[in-house]
Protein backbone atom coordinates (compact mmCIF):
# COMPACT_ATOMS: atom_id res chain seq x y z
CA UNK A 1 0.00 0.00 0.00
CA UNK A 2 1.79 3.41 -1.19
CA UNK A 3 0.77 6.24 1.22
CA UNK A 4 1.07 9.42 -0.99
CA UNK A 5 2.50 12.88 0.49
CA UNK A 6 -0.46 15.78 -0.29
CA UNK A 7 1.50 18.47 1.37
CA UNK A 8 5.35 19.33 1.39
CA UNK A 9 5.67 17.80 5.17
CA UNK A 10 3.25 14.91 5.06
CA UNK A 11 0.57 16.79 6.20
CA UNK A 12 -2.63 17.49 3.84
CA UNK A 13 -3.62 20.96 3.57
CA UNK A 14 -6.35 22.57 5.38
CA UNK A 15 -8.97 23.60 3.51
CA UNK A 16 -12.69 25.73 4.33
CA UNK A 17 -13.66 27.05 7.62
CA UNK A 18 -14.05 30.69 8.75
CA UNK A 19 -11.40 32.93 8.13
CA UNK A 20 -8.43 33.30 10.80
CA UNK A 21 -8.12 37.01 12.04
CA UNK A 22 -4.43 37.65 13.44
CA UNK A 23 -3.71 39.14 16.69
CA UNK A 24 -0.46 41.05 17.48
CA UNK A 25 1.67 39.25 19.78
CA UNK A 26 1.26 39.83 23.76
CA UNK A 27 -3.06 40.98 22.89
CA UNK A 28 -5.53 38.76 24.27
CA UNK A 29 -7.48 37.46 21.70
CA UNK A 30 -10.60 36.88 23.59
CA UNK A 31 -10.54 39.88 24.83
CA UNK A 32 -10.39 41.40 21.19
CA UNK A 33 -13.27 39.23 19.70
CA UNK A 34 -15.16 40.64 23.06
CA UNK A 35 -14.70 44.35 22.70
CA UNK A 36 -15.35 44.43 19.13
CA UNK A 37 -11.28 44.69 18.23
CA UNK A 38 -10.98 48.03 20.49
CA UNK A 39 -8.48 47.95 23.37
CA UNK A 40 -8.49 44.72 25.12
CA UNK A 41 -10.23 43.95 28.27
CA UNK A 42 -8.24 44.01 31.91
CA UNK A 43 -8.50 41.54 34.53
CA UNK A 44 -8.84 41.94 37.76
CA UNK A 45 -7.93 40.00 41.07
CA UNK A 46 -9.31 40.00 44.28
CA UNK A 47 -7.61 37.99 47.10
CA UNK A 48 -9.84 36.74 50.09
CA UNK A 49 -8.88 37.85 53.65
CA UNK A 50 -7.34 33.98 54.21
CA UNK A 51 -5.07 34.84 51.24
CA UNK A 52 -3.70 38.15 52.34
CA UNK A 53 -3.40 36.85 56.06
CA UNK A 54 -1.55 33.76 54.13
CA UNK A 55 0.83 36.02 52.52
CA UNK A 56 1.95 37.68 55.39
CA UNK A 57 3.03 34.91 56.76
CA UNK A 58 5.03 33.62 54.03
CA UNK A 59 6.60 37.14 53.70
CA UNK A 60 7.15 36.93 58.01
CA UNK A 61 8.83 33.41 57.33
CA UNK A 62 10.72 34.25 54.71
CA UNK A 63 12.92 36.51 56.80
CA UNK A 64 13.14 34.07 59.22
CA UNK A 65 16.32 31.97 59.13
CA UNK A 66 15.22 28.31 58.51
CA UNK A 67 17.47 27.15 62.21
CA UNK A 68 19.24 29.05 64.79
CA UNK A 69 22.65 28.03 64.05
CA UNK A 70 23.53 28.99 68.09
CA UNK A 71 21.21 26.82 69.05
CA UNK A 72 22.11 23.94 67.13
CA UNK A 73 26.42 24.61 68.01
CA UNK A 74 24.84 24.30 71.67
CA UNK A 75 23.30 20.99 70.46
CA UNK A 76 26.04 19.48 69.36
CA UNK A 77 28.98 20.30 72.14
CA UNK A 78 26.37 18.87 74.44
CA UNK A 79 26.62 15.69 71.94
CA UNK A 80 30.29 16.13 71.83
CA UNK A 81 30.93 15.75 75.91
CA UNK A 82 27.62 13.73 75.86
CA UNK A 83 25.53 15.76 78.16
CA UNK A 84 22.22 15.85 75.86
CA UNK A 85 19.65 13.69 77.40
CA UNK A 86 16.96 13.00 75.12
CA UNK A 87 13.48 13.18 77.48
CA UNK A 88 11.33 10.42 75.56
CA UNK A 89 8.10 11.18 77.36
CA UNK A 90 8.17 14.84 76.56
CA UNK A 91 8.87 13.38 72.82
CA UNK A 92 5.88 10.81 72.82
CA UNK A 93 3.52 13.75 74.33
CA UNK A 94 4.48 15.87 71.36
CA UNK A 95 4.17 12.95 69.10
CA UNK A 96 0.64 12.40 70.49
CA UNK A 97 -0.17 16.03 70.38
CA UNK A 98 0.91 16.27 66.70
CA UNK A 99 -1.40 13.48 65.84
CA UNK A 100 -3.88 14.67 67.66
CA UNK A 101 -3.51 17.87 65.45
CA UNK A 102 -3.46 16.14 62.73
CA UNK A 103 -6.99 14.08 63.36
CA UNK A 104 -8.69 17.02 64.87
CA UNK A 105 -11.96 18.31 62.45
CA UNK A 106 -10.72 20.79 60.34
CA UNK A 107 -6.95 20.35 60.45
CA UNK A 108 -7.10 19.60 56.19
CA UNK A 109 -8.71 22.82 55.72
Amino acid sequence: MTIDKLGGNGTPPVRGGPPVARVQSGADPAATSRTGGSAPATDAVSLTPQSRQLREVESKLSETPAFDSARVAELRKAIERGEYRVDSRRVAGKLLEFERDLSAPGAGD
